[in-house]
């Protein structure tokens, strides 16, 4: 699962999810541009992710990545919209994904995008090194787990503890299946420092930096 995979990158199709959103906001059908000259509307950027046709989601059965399936329900949607219904429950999402997770070029909506959706952390059997720092960079658990899991088609929750978190520390996973039966698998954090700890528990760097800045301006003076 490469960044060309995950990041919207090549021209946009009027039929598509972002593209009917950028039509409805007057843009005209047939002049819609590249992904890469809308980098600054995260709206038709985060519209545009996993819009791949080499690019399967396996809840679906393969078919496209840039729709998944509502749980409770088993309503199928587009991304983003499936997501917001999460978010509105209170409810975080995660990725399952196979090996080197966010190879090839580095894209920063490739994990810009993947916050947006409401994901906290992504599961696979490993990462690109760039992509999986960009990751911790945007507050995004990355989760390796070197075990084939069972056909995520039959899953409805995955129950990730995360309550505590150290560089390469253990992750506990459990796995509900449609069936009721349950599954526990150990992952391993793919976090290095005790840096990128505390960029995590922040929710990404930017909060990081926001929360040193107010602390800061809360100090004494000592003048």
């Amino acid at each position: 699962m490469t960044t060309d995979h995950i990041s919207p990158a090549g021209q946009i199709n009027a039929e598509s999810y972002a593209g009917r959103h950028l039509v409805a906001a007057g843009d005209p059908r047939n002049d819609l541009n590249v992904y890469a000259a809308r980098r600054g509307n995260w709206e038709a950027m985060v519209r545009g992710l996993f819009d791949n046709r080499t690019a399967a989601n396996l809840l679906l059965g393969g078919r496209a990545a840039s729709t998944t399936v509502y749980v409770p329900s088993m309503e199928e949607g587009p991304l983003w919209e499936v997501a917001e219904r999460y978010r509105q429950e209170g409810r975080s999402v995660v990725v399952v994904a196979g090996e080197r997770y966010g190879a090839g070029s580095s894209r920063d909506w490739a994990a810009k995008g993947i916050a947006l959706l409401g994901v906290r952390a992504v599961i696979a059997k490993s990462f690109e090194r760039i992509h999986r720092t960009n990751l911790v960079g945007m507050g995004v658990l990355p989760i390796v787990v070197e075990n084939a899991m069972r056909s995520s088609s039959a899953l409805d929750l995955i129950e990730v503890d995360a309550r505590h978190i150290e560089p390469r520390c253990d992750i506990r996973l459990v796995l509900l299946h449609a069936s009721g039966a349950t599954e526990t698998l150990t992952g391993r954090a793919a976090v290095e420092t005790e840096q990128e700890v505390e960029t995590l528990i922040a929710g990404g760097m930017i909060p990081l930096i926001l929360d040193r800045h107010l602390a800061a301006q809360k100090r004494p003076s000592m003048f």
